[in-house]
């Protein structure tokens, strides 16, 4: 009889501590949790406009928006982004080589996961390689075009936001690249966040050693990456109608943070 009760409790979205341990936890995240007197503050260089004007750009089928409108959010908001630029032939690629300059990177423009269809070339030096990879590109299934970009190197990192039905936007952070999958050590906070919040959960990452800096390898700028984190959190309450958005991977070097891909559906 007490078992039925018990989960008649639970069924009802109700909150249970099986033990002090967990009961503990939860307080910690519970004192890190920004308040709604927190929460409402926004960047004064944030123009609020010009971001909701995105929905009004062409985007994909899917709800995907284009690479225009993903630079656009990100322009607005202040985060530094690679330079890109859009091709469509082989002339176009390498006109853009010779503006960036070597060593280059090269993705495809259409499939959602460039990584897992071979969709992305990295350290192109040479004409002869733009125009090769130009070429194996625009194979892939779905292929529209290709973005050109000048190779960065740093730590990978990763913000990613979700929305849930019964929560809202959820945000995510951590290693960036192929490490959020294969370790999954990333951090959750429900938008929108503190940046006090933020930082606790950077903190609490097991690759937090690798940001700080580990065996004479310099750490990053833990204050800029939790500002870029704290602006994507701002994000949902002047687009609540994103349904998913990553960043993925931010690369991080010193004092220097840029986003080199972003994706958001609506």
């Amino acid at each position: 009889m007490l078992l039925k009760k018990f989960n008649i409790f639970l069924s009802k979205a109700h909150v249970n501590f099986p033990d002090e341990v967990t009961l503990g936890k939860a307080l910690c995240e519970t004192y890190y949790t920004g308040t709604p007197t927190d929460e409402v503050q926004m960047h004064t260089t944030i123009n609020t406009e010009k971001i909701r004007s995105v929905l009004e750009m062409p985007r994909e089928k899917n709800g995907y928006l284009s690479v225009s409108a993903n630079n656009r959010i990100l322009d607005e908001l202040k985060i530094e982004r690679a330079k890109e630029f859009l091709a469509t032939n082989k002339e176009q690629a390498l006109s853009a080589a010779q503006e960036i300059g070597f060593p280059l990177v090269m993705k495809v423009v259409g499939p959602v996961h460039k990584s897992d269809c071979g969709g992305v070339a990295l350290n192109i030096s040479s004409k002869e390689l733009v125009n090769a990879n130009f070429k194996k590109l625009m194979t892939l299934e779905n292929a529209k075009a290709v973005i050109l970009q000048k190779q960065h190197f740093g730590l990978e990192l990763f913000i990613g936001l979700s929305y849930e039905k019964s929560f809202g936007h959820l945000l995510l952070m951590g290693l960036g690249g192929i490490f959020i999958e294969i370790l999954g050590d990333y951090k959750v906070c429900l938008c929108p966040c503190t940046k006090k919040e933020i930082l606790y959960r950077l903190k609490n990452l097991k690759a937090y050693p690798l940001m700080q800096g580990f065996r004479g390898q310099k750490g990053i700028d833990l204050e800029q990456f939790a500002e870029i984190i704290l602006k994507i959190s701002q994000l949902t309450q002047i687009l609540p109608e994103i349904r998913e958005l990553d960043i993925n991977p931010l690369l991080a070097q010193d004092s220097e943070i840029i986003a080199v891909d972003m994706r958001v559906r609506v």
